[in-house]
């Protein structure tokens, strides 16, 4: 457990924005894997904020993890094909499957 986590439970911060912002530190911060772990968290406190799954595949291409984040991408487009993101999800979708 990383220690933002530890300082979230210890203050039992467990709400959509406390795991969404903490995400976006983590992101910034170039903790990927951290960073996901608290958008999954936001996600399931707030499953309508789909722009959270856009960042998510974001977040598992800086990973590598080609194949996730392109799930993640599509399942974006399920929940809002006309998205202000979907434009860059289309073009995540496109670059990843050139590869």
């Amino acid at each position: 457990m990383d220690e933002l986590t530890l300082v979230l439970t210890h203050f039992h911060m467990d709400d959509y924005w406390t795991h969404r912002f903490a995400g976006d530190a983590l992101r910034l911060l170039d903790r990927p894997a951290e960073a996901a772990d608290h958008y999954r968290r936001a996600l399931e406190l707030s499953p309508d904020a789909h722009d959270l799954r856009y960042h998510m595949g974001l977040l598992y291409a800086q990973m590598d993890r080609l194949d996730e984040a392109q799930a993640w991408w599509q399942d974006y487009l399920a929940h809002q094909p006309d998205g202000p993101l979907a434009p860059a999800a289309h073009e995540h979708l496109d670059r990843v499957s050139d590869n």
